[in-house]
């Protein structure tokens, strides 16, 4: 703020005369003189100087003082302070007989080490160390006082600043390094202690090529180079050495350092240990290439069975193959669908073939088990064909049709055979409806609830499916439902493992297993598709289950799909 022009050091109105101003009276020339020479010196200085009485009243006061005052006294009024209205450092009003420049004439002493807060008539505020000091006449007795104000608002907010900084670089969990240009390390925080094993007194004063392995040492000078050009290195990837010896996958973030001239004195890294990330993009790789091996390879059996196996009544099959091998690109989203869905009838033609061999002298046994090989074979024949349409699948009205959900449930039923007489398993159903749905996806939602109750079991199981109408008092409880449309309700239970309920909605996220694949084998992919199928038809469903209590599924679908 800009101060009015005003004459040399100033004496506001109606404050009483001093002795020692009555005492230059006495000369008037020298005391002039020297009055005059001490107003120019101290308006001259740029620090903020006024003085007082002994009853606080200011008496002079030099142009330093108006600015950071951001005003001017008001004669015969402001007493001890010539701010507005001043604070303690912890933003309280302090009254002007409590300011420090009261204190110290009251009190007869220096005030040192005390800061207040003044504040401008616009409300700015500026932070203020005071210095006040009393006079004494020559019989000791106090008649006023001088104070220097020095603004320190800018040398705390630097401070707050560099401690702010200092904070976040001692609690970041990177590891935050400077160096100079000559790769010679001048501050190293705790996180870079706890990634590199080595204190910050092993590794300041020391070239930072000692963490850098020796096939790496021609990375620093080209980093030192790009950033005397003033160049930011973000994200640059590459190994670092340990105490120990471990070498570690890291992320560097490299700024240069400038000092006050702008001339580039060092840098600032932020280094970042990736090596667990690294870790697991190379597990996520290498598991998707066993999958993808896998995959083909069980696609290879399965062709190569069929082929010597059924070769005769095959050609269905084979004219599917064929197509599925030309749409193999279409078709890598559902490479899992059709894996999942023809381990059962392909199970079934290994084991009728073998009972062939076995009872090749037998031309009935043979023809019987021939014709259960060509039934499972047509059975896989239409599941792939199932499969090429459903992806070309969209969500219209053309693909939904009359499906009878007895007829569905009978030739799951047929499809896990094998199964079901090897665990002893009880099914039951109730007699379902025919409803408007994609069998092929219908199909699946109930391949995938079965052998899901087939196969977390670990006694005889024992799985019943209902089906009632969805009354109206129960719409309620689903407003996602269409109130005006007729709906069914499938419960699908079994006696199996069961799961906590807390898990009730993560089983149906794709890929999400709660159980040891050791004991229980599978993809983590069954529930998800059925989440899916159901959604598709505009459906729900939900589970309950408690450990060792069995689950229970239940769907609900529209009798009609609008």
């Amino acid at each position: 703020m800009k101060s009015k022009e005003m004459p040399q050091l100033k004496r506001p109105n109606n404050v009483p005369e001093t002795s020692s101003r009555r005492e230059r009276m006495k000369n008037p020339v020298e005391a002039d003189a020297s009055h005059l020479y001490t107003q120019q010196l101290i308006q001259a200085l740029p620090a903020a100087i006024y003085t007082c009485d002994a009853s606080g009243h200011i008496l002079t006061y030099n142009k330093a003082a108006v600015a950071l005052w951001g005003r001017e006294p008001e004669p015969g009024k402001d007493v001890w302070c010539g701010a507005k209205r001043i604070y303690t450092m912890d933003g309280k009003v302090l009254p002007f007989n409590q300011s420090p420049m009261a204190i110290a004439i009251k009190e007869g002493r220096e005030i040192q080490d005390a800061g207040i807060i003044m504040e401008w008539p616009d409300g700015t505020r500026r932070i203020v160390k005071p210095h006040p000091r009393p006079f004494f006449n020559a019989t000791g007795k106090v008649t006023g006082g001088v104070n220097m104000l020095e603004d320190i608002t800018d040398h705390k907010n630097i401070e707050e600043s560099h401690g702010h900084f200092a904070a976040i670089v001692e609690s970041s969990d990177d590891a935050i390094i400077s160096k100079t240009l000559g790769s010679i390390v001048t501050s190293w925080n705790n996180s870079a202690e706890r990634i590199f094993g080595y204190t910050a007194e092993e590794m300041i004063g020391v070239s930072i090529t000692k963490i850098v392995p020796p096939d790496r040492l021609d990375e620093e000078p080209q980093i030192l180079e790009r950033l005397k050009r003033g160049e930011r290195i973000d994200h640059f990837e590459t190994k670092r050495l340990t105490k120990d010896g471990r070498l570690l996958d890291i992320s560097l973030s490299i700024s240069p350092v400038k000092n006050s001239k702008g001339v580039i004195i060092g840098a600032s890294k932020i280094a970042r240990d990736i090596t667990a990330q690294k870790r697991a993009e190379q597990l996520i790789r290498e598991s998707e290439e066993r999958l993808r091996l896998a995959i083909e390879s069980e696609q290879k059996k399965a062709n190569d069975e069929l082929e010597k196996m059924v070769v005769a009544r095959t050609s269905e099959l084979l004219t599917s193959n064929s197509a599925l091998e030309r749409s193999n690109h279409e078709l890598e989203q559902f490479a899992y669908i059709a894996s999942h869905d023809l381990q059962e009838p392909l199970r079934k033609i290994q084991t009728f073939a073998d009972m062939v061999r076995e009872h090749l002298d037998d031309s009935q046994l043979t023809e019987k088990y021939f014709n259960k090989i060509y039934a499972s074979a047509k059975r896989m024949s239409k599941l792939i064909n199932d499969v090429l349409n459903y992806s070309r699948l969209t969500k219209t009205g053309e693909q939904f049709q009359e499906t009878d959900l007895n007829k569905v449930l009978k030739d799951v039923l047929s499809d896990y055979e094998l199964l079901i007489e090897q665990k002893q398993a009880v099914v039951t159903a109730t007699d379902l409806p025919i409803i408007k749905g994609i069998p092929l996806q219908l199909h699946q939602l109930f391949a995938n609830l079965i052998s899901n109750s087939l196969k977390f079991s670990e006694t005889k199981p024992v799985i019943s499916i209902t089906s009632t109408m969805l009354l109206p008092s129960e719409m309620v409880n689903y407003p996602q439902l269409q109130q005006d449309i007729e709906y069914v309700k499938l419960v699908f239970t079994d006696n199996g493992i069961g799961f906590e309920q807390q898990y009730a909605e993560q089983i149906f996220i794709i890929f999400q297993r709660l159980n040891n694949m050791r004991s229980f084998s599978g993809t983590g992919i069954g529930l998800a598709l059925c989440k899916k199928i159901v959604d598709h038809h505009d459906g729900i469903i939900t589970a309950k289950s408690a450990p060792e209590s069995g689950a229970s599924f239940t769907i609900i679908l529209p009798i009609n799909h609008p």
